[in-house]
């Protein structure tokens, strides 16, 4: 488990460097389409919003397998698997993410969902304007929550 605990901290930092590129395309297609009015660039936005959401689902995937030792499962999995992280689990780690955090997230896991499930061209441009302008907040946040719990992975593995 020890070599497992190192290799997480180093993914989630590599995961979490991946989630800012997506993050910083999305703010550039904003600022593109709000000068361009281009509605393909909406296309474009969703997507690395997406991509960005996803980047953290994968982290928390990894967590729940090999750390907690339980992915969730059935038709909600991905909200139980948000809701997992927001939860200390007493001996093994403690919570990942704020509840904060929790219902920032959850609304990218929302919108995830829509962009997987529909045409790209009836996407709006409005929904995506609130989560551009709370990606920011909600990233850093995660990003200082998810470095923190890499730094516990590291000290939690015995030393060589």
């Amino acid at each position: 488990m020890t070599g497992n605990y190192l290799r997480l901290a180093d993914r989630i930092h590599r995961e979490l460097d991946n989630i800012e590129t997506a993050l910083e395309r999305a703010y550039r297609g904003w600022n593109d389409f709000q000068n361009s009015g281009y509605d393909l660039l909406v296309d474009s936005i969703s997507l690395n919003l997406q991509a960005a959401y996803n980047g953290l689902e994968v982290v928390f995937e990894i967590i729940a397998e090999e750390v907690d030792g339980r992915r969730p499962s059935g038709d909600k999995w991905h909200q139980r698997l948000l809701v997992q992280m927001t939860s200390q689990v007493d001996g093994v780690r403690p919570a990942v993410i704020s509840l904060d955090s929790y219902q920032n997230l959850n609304r990218y896991r929302s919108f995830r969902h829509v962009v997987r499930h529909i045409y790209p061209f009836d996407l709006e441009a409005s929904p995506i304007e609130e989560l551009v302008e709370l990606a920011n907040p909600t990233f850093t946040q995660v990003r200082q929550e998810l470095t923190a719990f890499a730094d516990f992975l590291r000290q939690a593995a015995p030393k060589q």
